[in-house]
């Protein structure tokens, strides 16, 4: 075998050498994305399982303390129905009573749902906690207007400010009772929504 046939081969071995290293990087290349992509889905996965989780967890915790917020605002609900179609004094007293009671007994569980703690970060379950305690503030809030409004039932102002803190707290608490319910059980039919 002559020098220059020797170069020859070994060229094109290093030829095929490149090839084969191209071929394998391509594939490699390959591999990483779509293990990338398998550890993102792996990673999703994990996500919405720990998402059940905490939510399950979460309800359990707490799921008497959403009733009992769910059961205080329709008690004062019902009060303030049965005020506004017959506006008496008694209906008036137990408008205020009712409101008290609503807002106070919130008041003794709001801070329960966020020092629960445990999920404090930008996840789902994270956010509907944060959203459930601004909720239970603003409905605490709420009760405590409709407490002024019952001590000056023709001051629309206080009316008004009631229904603003009111529609505000509904809708943080809403979104995350719903957010819970539907992490944990894939619906939000039995969420405690007021």
């Amino acid at each position: 075998m002559s020098r220059f046939t020797s170069f020859a081969k070994r060229r094109e071995i290093v030829a095929l050498t490149f090839v084969l290293f191209g071929a394998l990087l391509t594939a490699a290349d390959a591999t990483a994305s779509s293990g990338a992509q398998n550890a993102h889905a792996v990673r999703v996965a994990h996500s919405a399982a720990t998402g059940k989780k905490e939510a399950l967890s979460y309800i359990k915790h707490f799921g008497v303390d959403m009733a009992k917020v769910n059961a205080y605002v329709l008690e004062e609900e019902l009060a303030l129905l049965a005020f506004t179609k017959k506006q008496t004094e008694s209906k008036l007293i137990s408008l205020s009573q009712a409101a008290q009671k609503a807002h106070d007994g919130i008041n003794s569980i709001r801070n329960d749902f966020v020092l629960a703690g445990q999920i404090t970060d930008n996840s789902q379950m994270g956010l509907a906690e944060t959203n459930i305690w601004q909720g239970a503030n603003g409905l605490k809030n709420a009760m405590g207007q409709m407490v002024a409004v019952t001590g000056a039932p023709n001051n629309a102002a206080t009316a008004a400010k009631f229904e603003t803190e009111f529609q505000q707290g509904q809708a943080e608490w809403n979104r995350g009772v719903k957010t819970v319910y539907r992490l944990a059980y894939g619906n939000t039919k039995d969420a405690p929504t007021v």
